[in-house]
């Protein structure tokens, strides 16, 4: 299978189980069987489209509120609303250890805990950020019916130890948030069907349970616990256990995000019967070639990465993402659009990210000073309250490190992440949402700092060139003309991560990135500002040329069995795939089968969802009909 054009999904429909309001990034439902992050939703009542990227369940109550009766506290208490958690709203919670103890502190599901089913993989997960201690662990007795304990580092943002060292059949992981806080977890599978309990503990030191210190503290906020191989984005709970929709987008498609009451409905639907994308059109905000793998736009308003795209109603075009960059000379530091302090930029030093020999090296000069390359005001107007993404691709040469900073607020508060480019790692954080390291290869990482602005005209962008390590310091020291870094594509983007990245030059852009060009036969081709680029609902028959079937994925509803009927566009019956009740089947097809009038449904008995997989048809005597 080469090629899978889009997953097409029977109608889909449930309510939701809890009130929302119009701001909420998550949609708590009755059920999410057979829903898809590749396709939105509508919640009918009040006709708003959403789109999310994830789909969650949290077994837990109280999820948040561990001072509610829910949680047991043995040996520990706990300050409701502490802290500012990492959602922004001061919900956090303090668990100190309860003075005259000896064993550590912990908070538990009261009762008889939580049930688990043998054979299934589950995911415990915890929010925590180090207190006047540093470690927090996750114990609990469902994997395999007695204590698992993993213990993790909210200082370093590392894993800990793990009791028993071996056998424990656990997996663990931590995730730096910023700002201190980290998002810890263990997966485990289960050996048998039983009740058992979950617990955190504030622990004195690693791999310990004695408690010597007393009335130690950790801040802990947002506990999931669920059937998953990976923690999945967390969904709050209050008086009962929920699966939703998570990071969801509201208002989608010119939608308005709107309150929306417990039982309304929730549906969504195929692609080529969504009804919910309007034809939608803007023009090229600068010639682009037959190569270029992102197409810049006057305006992305209304486009989503759902369906392909038109240029000049000739070249069709899929895309992975859609991204903005506010940066001018986004990869030519050498250009006066960016300060050099201390330093020099030596062009087209070595070979970029994308295979071009376009990336830059940031040299110190001989000083004893802080060495760095800068812009200032990069956002016009007021920032107030918007989240931005800051990245770049760093490799290490001399120099092994890189310190990006956001100065904001009218420079009042400075955000800072150090990066390790020799193992790609983040070091010292301060005063940011969340940082990412990502490896492009040949020793190159994406590097980038997420921040959401206070009150402010503008920001400041600085990288530093640090002399060695990832700790808060090593800025100031004595310059080598001979060190230095490679950097190359910088963006800044509103966001909470970094997009695909978009390159600039003289302007701001925005436009499609991840491009794939020449799709379904057509050919890739030059074309000039000002052309027409269009996105039109597949039900207007975009689809309408030669495609071959490479295979295809379909089940059954559970109501008896299925039959999918496919046809071409002038009604041609070609293929039928009949499934029994409750069944999957994954079916691949060698040489393909041909439909020189596009692939359309013309019947899905007892179907619940089907994905096709396809790849455009060229032949001299075959082309497309109406």
């Amino acid at each position: 299978m080469t090629q899978a054009t889009r997953s097409s999904l029977m109608s889909v429909d449930t309510t939701l189980s809890a009130n929302i309001d119009a701001t909420q990034n998550y949609i708590p439902v009755a059920s999410t069987t057979n829903f898809s992050t590749s396709v939105v939703a509508e919640i009918e009542t009040t006709n708003e489209v959403v789109s999310f990227t994830d789909i969650s369940e949290n077994n837990f109550q109280q999820s948040q509120t561990f001072d509610n009766g829910y949680w047991q506290k043995l040996r520990s208490t706990v300050t409701a609303d502490a802290t500012t958690a990492p959602d922004g709203t001061t919900t956090a919670e303090k668990l100190t250890q309860q003075s005259g103890q000896t064993s550590v502190g912990k908070i538990q599901v009261s009762g008889g805990g939580l049930p688990v089913t043998n054979t299934k993989t589950y995911t415990i997960s915890i929010h925590a950020k180090k207190g006047t201690t540093d470690f927090i662990a996750i114990s609990e007795n469902l994997i395999r019916g007695s204590s698992n304990t993993a213990w993790f580092n909210l200082n370093t943002g590392a894993v800990g130890a793990v009791s028993p060292s071996s056998g424990s059949n656990i997996t663990r992981a931590i995730s730096d948030l910023g700002n201190g806080w980290y998002r810890c977890s263990i997966t485990g599978t289960a050996d048998a069907t039983r009740t058992g309990q979950v617990g955190y503990l504030v622990c004195q030191s690693d791999g310990s349970s004695i408690c010597t210190s007393n009335t130690d503290d950790i801040y802990v906020w947002g506990a999931q616990f669920e059937e998953a191989s990976t923690a999945s984005t967390y969904l709050p709970t209050t008086s009962s256990v929920l699966v939703g929709l998570t990071d969801v987008t509201r208002g989608v498609n010119g939608t308005t995000a709107a309150t929306a009451s417990s039982g309304d409905a929730i549906q969504q639907l195929p692609y080529a019967a969504q009804g919910l994308l309007s034809p939608v059109s803007t023009t090229l905000s600068a010639n682009i070639t037959a190569a270029q793998d992102y197409v810049p736009l006057t305006s992305t308003n209304g486009f989503t990465d759902y369906l392909n795209a038109t240029i000049d109603s000739n070249e069709v075009v899929s895309f992975a993402s859609i991204s903005e960059n506010e940066v001018l000379y986004s990869q030519t530091y050498s250009n006066a659009y960016w300060t050099k302090s201390a330093s020099t930029i030596t062009a087209d030093a070595t070979t970029a990210p994308d295979g071009t020999t376009t990336a830059s090296k940031l040299n110190e000069t001989a000083a004893t000073t802080q060495f760095r390359v800068m812009r200032a005001s990069l956002v016009s107007g007021s920032a107030a309250s918007k989240t931005f993404t800051w990245s770049c691709f760093f490799k290490k040469a001399e120099r092994t490190a890189v310190r990006i900073e956001i100065y904001a607020d009218t420079q009042a508060v400075e955000s800072t992440a150090m990066f390790d480019l020799s193992n790609g790692t983040v070091g010292y954080t301060a005063n940011v949402d969340s940082t990412a390291i990502t490896s492009q290869g040949n020793d190159w990482y994406r590097c980038s700092l997420t921040r959401t602005m206070g009150a402010t005209a503008s920001a400041l962008r600085v990288y530093h060139m640090p002399a060695s390590g990832t700790s808060n310091g090593d800025q100031i020291y004595a310059g080598n003309t001979s060190n230095g870094i490679f950097l190359w594509g910088s963006q800044l983007e509103e966001a909470s991560s970094p997009s695909t990245y978009l390159p600039t030059t003289t302007t701001a852009l925005v436009g499609l990135t991840g491009v794939t060009r020449g799709v379904n036969g057509t050919t890739a081709a030059s074309a000039t500002s000002g052309d027409t680029v269009t996105q039109t609902p597949l039900s207007t028959g975009a689809l309408n040329m030669p495609l071959r079937l490479t295979g295809l994925s379909v089940s059954s509803d559970g109501t008896g069995a299925g039959r999918l009927t496919l046809c071409d566009k002038v009604g041609t019956h070609l293929c039928d795939v009949d499934i029994p009740d409750t069944k999957i089947f994954d079916l691949t097809f060698d040489g393909g089968i041909i439909f020189p009038n596009g692939i359309y449904v013309a019947n899905s008995d007892n179907i619940t969802a089907y994905t096709l997989y396809t790849s455009g048809y060229n032949s001299p005597n075959l082309t497309a009909g109406g």
